[in-house]
């Protein structure tokens, strides 16, 4: 990252500041290795509020350039990140969205019933969650504000692809 500044926002149906905006990657390295699914008490995802939070994090009135890594499936609970494209394109702000899931949905492992030999998360009327990949918010996000979308593979996350023919030429 060669001096580039690097922090992390944890979400889920909320969302926090996990790490501000850092060179000490050693402490940025610490903070990740703490964040665990089921960090955020409220279930659900509320990207645009993650977004929120990320755009609160910059400085405003610095010339370097600010990209927001965003990994998710694109499902999205709470609002819609679509209405912050403006406010995206007003701070020089590039989402670079990496989609991870399939088009047709997997059920949602149980992090308590995975420790007991499986289960499967389950909404407040009992059913199993089933949750799938939405890649046309994420496509439109990221190509708006001059970002990229990759979709994540068995094999191939995407963060490397999204580093080496993006990030690394700002």
């Amino acid at each position: 990252l060669k001096g580039d500044r690097v922090g992390l926002v944890a979400f889920a149906g909320s969302s926090f500041l996990q790490c501000p905006l850092t060179i000490d990657y050693a402490a940025f390295a610490m903070t990740l290795d703490d964040l665990y699914a089921g960090i955020i008490p409220r279930g659900g995802t509320a990207i645009e509020q993650a977004l929120q939070t990320a755009i609160r994090s910059f400085e405003k009135d610095t010339g370097a350039d600010r990209a927001i890594i965003l990994i998710t499936d694109g499902e999205d609970h709470e609002g819609d990140p679509l209405r912050l494209e403006n406010e995206l394109k007003r701070f020089q702000i590039r989402v670079y969205a990496i989609g991870v899931g399939t088009l047709e949905g997997e059920l949602v492992p149980q992090a308590e019933a995975e420790a007991a030999g499986g289960g499967f998360l389950k909404d407040r009327a009992g059913q199993v969650v089933k949750s799938r990949l939405v890649e046309d918010k994420l496509q439109q996000l990221a190509l708006a504000t001059g970002g990229a979308y990759v979709r994540s593979a068995p094999g191939d996350f995407g963060l490397e692809r999204v580093f080496q023919e993006s990030i690394a030429h700002l």
